[in-house]
Order: C-alpha cells, then sequence, then structure tokens
C-alpha cells in the first residue's frame, strides 16, 4: 500500500499492475512465486498479495526488503482499516 507501491511491483513482478482495475483480482507471479493480486479501491493505492502458505516467509521477507530500500515499513490493520480497507 501507500505511493511507492509501482516502484515495488517494478521491481517484483514481470506483470504489468496496470492492467488490474479497481475491485478486480488476478493471479500473476511475485518475487518469482505464484499469487492472487486483488486491487482495493481506497483513497491510496492498495494490492493485496496472496501466495501459498509454503511461501509466505519468502515472500514477506522479500517484500519488505524492497519496501525497506524505498523507504517504506509494515503497517498494521488499524491504519488500513482507517483508511477504509475491510
Amino acid at each position: 500500500a501507500g505511493p511507492r507501491l509501482p516502484d515495488l511491483l517494478e521491481r517484483t513482478t514481470s506483470w504489468d499492475p496496470a492492467s488490474l482495475s479497481a475491485g478486480e483480482a488476478t493471479g500473476a507471479p511475485i518475487v518469482e512465486i505464484g499469487s492472487v493480486m486483488v486491487h482495493r479501491d481506497l483513497s491510496f493505492p492498495v494490492l493485496e498479495v496472496y501466495v501459498g502458505a509454503e511461501y509466505a516467509r519468502y515472500a514477506w521477507e522479500s517484500l519488505a526488503g524492497v519496501a525497506a530500500g524505498l523507504g517504506g515499513a509494515p503497517v498494521g490493520w488499524q491504519a488500513l482499516r482507517a483508511e477504509g480497507w475491510a
């Protein structure tokens, strides 16, 4: 989530996120593993990424590392819900 989401996706997937409209979902690779992505329609860019449990730790560590390099950090459920995520 956030304004640097396009930069993060540019570094972690070959899929074109512009092809997914708000409210839609698709299967696409992220950090070289299969995932389901859901584009949320909020006041800022949000993309939910779902991966199999066997890849969860790798996906989290990879995405968190890229996000940190871009100046990002994890946020909690409360922050997302305050912005309208449900």
